[in-house]
């Protein structure tokens, strides 16, 4: 594995160090690349997230806090497209 990674390995390497362990070899590139690029440290950080929130699934239904002025209006839509 080369020292400089680009943002297509990164963004593979992140997603991969979700199921398998990395390598010492894969594992220090990948943090340097991290430590340099914000918007692969951004897709890092959403990816592990949605990791999360899948393992967490609990009979197909995701657990995530929503402010109450967001679910009233997902509610509110939700009935106006029923009654459409």
């Amino acid at each position: 594995m080369k020292f400089m990674l680009s943002c297509q390995e990164a963004t593979r390497l992140s997603s991969d160090r979700l199921d398998t362990p990395l390598t010492p070899a894969q594992r220090w590139p990948l943090a340097l690349h991290l430590f340099i690029c914000r918007h692969c440290r951004r897709f890092d950080r959403d990816l592990r997230r949605l990791h999360q929130c899948v393992r967490n699934a609990d009979g197909g239904q995701v657990f995530i806090s929503l402010p109450p002025q967001r679910k009233a209006a997902i509610l509110q839509r939700l009935e106006q497209e029923a009654q459409a």
